[in-house]
């Protein structure tokens, strides 16, 4: 609904200008507002529902003549209307279909779509984790032209899912996230009424030793399903991305900046760049612009080694998840456990420790494997049973020492920026927050 991608010609014509211009027009409103009691459960959801997508874009979201508009989707301040009929009973109906044949839709759409000023900027946004995904969704929902580099063979970042023959799948990156921010809750909200994200409320303990020593607190944890990444492929849904692009430091030639692959093909020439890479990487590419990469070569990015493990039957432990203490393991999870991934084989994610996997970074696969799975073996003291898959992923960077205090790194001169969980706040939720954010900064500039 958020992206028009309803199907319903009107709605879909509708839902435009209130994602790129902020506004709708009263009278469309009622309709747009309308259409949602239809397809939703009640209307304490459709209620919802508007105020979400209200808020979330229109210029006016919050104010009082606003709420009027939306209410009056719902009877308010509008007299009763007999006989009752399916689920508006005595509110007053409006169909999409009924407005639709008072004006041209198709020429509205036209309208509803059109760019916010005569020339847009064109916009390159190098990476497709979290944050790059989160930046040029939301400059591509709101017009921008916006085309995505990433250089692996799929998005995603850290929030990886790799899968194997015989169903087995391993979330070997990120392994959950929790929500601070309203804003990000309004989106996991959204997902979780799609189906992408479900609750995890796996048992997760405190190891020391072989031993129970505690009990995480319960809270809220969340994750994608059927797996990490498919929050990734919602996100890069219909966007421009040229994947397997090595991206080299960036170039600026005659205001704009030139993009070139790591061989010297050219890519293409930009009027504005956000950078969405860990910070060390950040820096090689924005080497051209010493203040950015100053501040980002300025933050440390630990690596992190993952150890992916099937078996043959059940380990029987009594946790589905353990930070780790007093070993170079710092977190073990049955993978099986969350939702929708039980393919009848049980599968376990161990990370290595960041003091560990930095002091072992060039360590070769076959080494780094065996010394996990024995210190895996000695931390749960599990029985050991035959492993059915085992296998080794290096994160080069995997978790910021201490990020920036600003939720990104913006250049409006330069018109050049970077973002990534190590400005503002790590994990997901913050690498989410950071590209939003420097999206933000990107669509100040049609103000200069």
């Amino acid at each position: 609904m958020a992206r028009a991608q309803t199907g319903d010609a009107l709605w879909d014509a509708a839902q435009p200008s209130l994602l790129i211009n902020g506004e709708l027009h009263n009278n469309v409103r009622m309709t747009w507002g309308k259409a949602i009691v239809n397809w939703t459960r009640d209307a304490r959801c459709a209620l919802a529902t508007m105020i979400d997508l209200n808020h979330r874009y229109a210029l006016d979201g919050q104010d009082p003549a606003s709420f009027g508009g939306i209410l009056w989707c719902l009877g308010q301040f509008d007299r009763p209307f007999k006989p009752a009929r399916p689920i508006f009973g005595s509110i007053r109906d409006r169909s999409t279909k009924q407005h639709a044949k008072r004006l041209d839709t198709a020429a509205f759409h036209r309208q509803s779509t059109r760019p916010l000023v005569s020339s847009m900027p064109m916009v390159a946004v190098i990476g497709a984790g979290v944050s790059g995904l989160m930046c040029a969704r939301t400059l591509s929902d709101h017009g921008f032209p916006v085309t995505l580099f990433e250089k692996s063979r799929g998005a995603g970042g850290r929030m990886s899912t790799r899968r194997l023959p015989g169903d087995l799948q391993f979330d070997h990156g990120a392994q959950y996230f929790t929500i601070r921010y309203k804003r990000f809750r309004r989106y996991v909200k959204s997902w979780m009424h799609d189906g992408l994200v479900a609750r995890w409320d796996g048992k997760i303990v405190v190891l020391e030793n072989g031993a129970i020593k505690g009990h995480e607190p319960e809270g809220e944890r969340f994750v994608a399903a059927p797996g990490m990444n498919a929050m990734a492929k919602h996100l890069a849904q219909g966007l421009d991305m040229r994947l397997h692009t090595q991206v080299a430091p960036l170039v600026r030639a005659n205001e704009c900046w030139k993009i070139a692959n790591s061989e010297g093909v050219e890519l293409g020439h930009f009027d504005v760049v956000i950078v969405a890479a860990p910070a060390a990487q950040a820096t090689q590419l924005l080497a051209a612009t010493s203040v950015i990469s100053r501040q980002s070569a300025a933050v440390p990015m630990y690596g992190c080694w993952a150890l992916l493990l099937a078996f043959e039957t059940s380990l029987e432990l009594p946790f589905d998840a353990a930070f780790v203490h007093g070993s170079d393991i710092a977190w073990i999870a049955k993978d099986s456990s969350k939702p929708q991934r039980d393919s009848g084989v049980e599968t376990w994610i161990v990370h290595a420790s960041a003091q560990w996997s930095e002091a072992n970074i060039e360590l070769a696969k076959a080494a780094a494997l065996e010394r996990l799975l024995v210190e895996f073996w000695r931390v749960t003291s599990a029985r050991q049973v035959r492993t059915v898959h085992s296998d080794v992923h290096r994160w080069r960077y995997a978790m910021p020492g201490t990020p920036l205090p600003s939720p990104c790194l913006f250049d409006v001169e330069q018109k050049v920026g970077a973002c990534g969980d190590w400005c503002g706040g790590p994990h997901v939720e913050g690498a989410f927050l950071s590209g939003m954010a420097a999206a933000g900064h990107v669509m100040r500039l049609l103000e200069v």
